[in-house]
C-alpha cells in the first residue's frame, strides 16, 4: 500500500471520539491532499448525531452543525481547487461524492425567521435532536446546489 493510500486509509476510519471538528483540522487535511501526487475521488459522509445540545468550544458553534455542515462546507470548498490542480494534466476530473441520507426532507428549519440564522442554532430553544440532524443534512444538500450552479459542468 502506497503512503498515499496509507493516509487517506488512516483519515477514513476517523473515530467521533479522534475526530476534530475544528476548522484547522479540515484545513490541515486538504493541505495534506494537496501533496499528493493524484487525488481521483474523495467521498465525504462525516456525520455525528447527538441528543443533547452541544456548543463546540474552540468555533462557538453547535456540534452537529460544526460537523455535518460547516466542517464538511469547509472540506469540500477546499478541495475543490485542489482536485482541480492535481488532476489539470489527466484527461478527467477528480470527483468529489457527497454523501446524503434521505432525513434532509424532513427538515423542519424554525429558526429560519432568524437574522443571521447561525447564532440561532446555538439557541437551546430551537434544538431537537433529529430535527437538528435533519436540519444539518438539508443544508448539505443546499450547499451542493449552489456548488453546482457555480462550477462550471467540466
Amino acid at each position: 500500500m502506497s503512503e498515499t493510500h496509507k493516509f487517506l486509509y488512516r483519515q477514513s476510519f476517523l473515530t467521533p471520539a479522534k475526530a476534530n471538528p475544528h476548522y484547522e483540522s479540515v484545513t490541515q487535511f486538504t493541505q495534506k491532499c494537496a501533496t499528493l501526487p493524484r487525488l481521483d475521488c474523495a467521498v465525504l459522509n462525516a456525520g455525528v448525531f447527538k441528543s443533547e445540545l452541544d456548543i463546540n468550544k474552540v468555533t462557538g458553534h453547535e456540534e452537529v452543525l460544526q460537523v455535518n455542515y460547516l466542517s464538511f462546507a469547509l472540506l469540500a470548498i477546499q478541495l475543490l481547487p485542489i482536485m482541480d490542480k492535481i488532476n489539470s494534466f489527466r484527461s478527467r476530473p477528480g470527483t468529489i461524492t457527497i454523501v446524503g441520507s434521505r432525513p434532509a426532507e424532513w427538515a423542519i428549519l424554525e429558526e429560519q425567521e432568524q437574522n443571521p440564522i447561525f447564532p440561532a442554532f446555538n439557541n437551546p430553544k430551537y434544538f431537537q435532536m433529529s430535527v437538528r440532524y435533519y436540519t444539518s443534512k438539508l443544508l448539505r444538500e443546499i450547499l451542493l446546489i449552489e456548488i453546482c450552479r457555480t462550477l462550471p459542468s467540466s
